[in-house]
């Protein structure tokens, strides 16, 4: 695995299935994590972990949520 460090990843559809487990396994690891969702009342974010929404066929929304992740 990667070294952790100060390293962000960015998940979708982070609230259930496969992105979920993504989500969880990343935390566990130490990673910081963006999940970006189409509800993200959906999750409790945290210092390590912030939800953002997060549309696929708004193609303003990954912009939107890049953002957000680099300003935090």
């Amino acid at each position: 695995m990667l070294e952790v460090g100060n390293r962000i990843v960015m998940v979708s559809g982070a609230s259930r299935g496969i992105g979920r487990a993504v989500v969880d396994r990343l935390l566990e690891s130490g990673f910081r994590v963006s999940a970006g969702l189409r509800d993200p009342s959906r999750l409790v974010g945290s210092e390590r972990f912030m939800t953002h929404c997060y549309d696929a066929e708004d193609a303003k929304s990954p912009i939107s949520w890049v953002n957000a992740t680099v300003a935090r």
